[in-house]
């Protein structure tokens, strides 16, 4: 009897233990996934944000603008043209994914049926569970989880809710991201305005301004025709030839 027992209890503990050990490595990849999306958002926003140093490179060496006021008017105006370009696809995409919707559900005449559907939407394609009967035991078990779906794909009419899915959902993503691109942007404009017109001598090279070389390549060439040193006196070679 007491070796059962001890039999039971040992394989309980492995049971704990091994669902200690699952939630354990959910938590590090939820993390690890999380750190790698900030990592990939903050890398992207920066791209993004150099796209402002292209188009007001010309206008500040042009001395277009060379006030900080006129530097954020003209840059956020171009980034506003800019975000209207980028977003005229997505709409595009939105606009057919809602001809269709409307087309199909015109024909079919169900317009209560949502694209998430499991027996003829999206939702065919991913695994879902019955939850009503679930059945708790202590500490970390579950038991009486039922499957509903598996994923399968259809092929009658009703898959004219995956191109509908597609074109919308295609064009919510990429409208967000131009969205993040326009903030992106407008936080490098505002950056790009304090550094350009700043009065923080620490930022600017002043060997520059001093060193001839950099600021005229051939000043070196104009300085030994200009010495009168360096030049040679045509009449004094004359004279001693005679």
């Amino acid at each position: 009897m007491n070796f059962q027992f001890i039999v039971l209890m040992s394989e309980k503990s492995k049971n704990v233990m091994k669902a200690v050990l699952i939630i354990f490595l959910i938590v590090i990849l939820l993390f690890a996934l999380f750190g790698f999306l900030g990592t990939l958002i903050e890398k992207t926003m920066k791209a993004q944000g150099k796209k402002v140093d292209r188009y007001m490179t010309n206008v500040v060496i042009s001395r277009v603008c060379d006030k900080p006021k006129d530097f954020s008017r003209i840059a956020k105006l171009k980034n506003k043209i800019c975000f209207f370009r980028a977003s005229i696809t997505p709409i595009i995409l939105a606009l057919v994914a809602l001809i269709t919707w409307l087309i199909y559900h015109t024909i079919v005449g169900n317009w209560s049926e949502s694209i998430f559907d499991t027996t003829t939407g999206v939702g065919t394609l991913f695994y879902t569970f019955d939850f009503s009967q679930m059945f708790y035991y202590p500490p970390l078990g579950f038991s009486n989880i039922i499957t509903t779906n598996t994923p399968h794909f259809l092929t009658n009419a009703c898959m004219t809710n995956y191109f509908i899915f597609l074109f919308a959902g295609t064009s919510v993503v990429w409208y967000l991201i131009n969205v993040q691109a326009y903030f992106a942007r407008l936080k490098r404009i505002h950056d790009l305005k304090k550094s350009i017109y700043s009065k923080d001598l620490s930022t600017i090279d002043i060997t520059h301004f001093y060193n001839l070389d950099k600021v005229n390549p051939h000043g070196n060439d104009q300085n030994k025709k200009v010495n009168p040193s360096t030049e040679v006196n045509p009449n004094i070679n004359n004279n001693n030839q005679q």
